[in-house]
């Protein structure tokens, strides 16, 4: 998130930081540990009756003006 939020003026030195104390951790032979991913649940979605869809949609127009 910070690396695709912030200018690269900004995010380099950190980026770059992080990048050779991995290097240099390497280097000495430690093993890198990746942190334990999280999966995002995976529900089917059902779409909404037509008649909420309606009154979504009308909502919608409304907030934005069209």
């Amino acid at each position: 998130f910070f690396l695709c939020t912030n200018p690269e003026k900004t995010t380099w030195p950190v980026f770059k930081n992080h990048y050779q104390g991995y290097c240099a951790r390497t280097l000495r032979g430690e093993a890198l540990q990746l942190p334990p991913s999280t999966q995002i649940e995976q529900r089917a979605s059902e779409p909404l009756p037509p008649e909420e869809q309606r009154t979504q949609l009308a909502r919608l127009r409304q907030e934005t003006g069209l």
